[in-house]
């Protein structure tokens, strides 16, 4: 089973500017997974590309 996340419209775009004004290289996984996730990835497939358990993944998007 697939979780899917939906997020209001001002919110993933305020979370994409958080990312994209991060002065890290490497921003944390906690504002990245949600983006990718309400793109249309599958948590498991979110957490292997960011390299993070899985069970991180589930529980950010629960």
């Amino acid at each position: 089973m697939v979780q899917s996340l939906r997020l209001r419209r001002a919110t993933w775009q305020w979370m994409a500017r958080l990312e994209r004004q991060a002065r890290d290289t490497d921003p944390p996984v906690r504002r990245r997974l949600p983006l990718k996730v309400h793109a249309g990835r599958s948590p498991h497939t979110t957490a292997s590309g960011l390299a993070c358990a899985p069970w991180t993944a589930c529980r950010i998007v629960a």
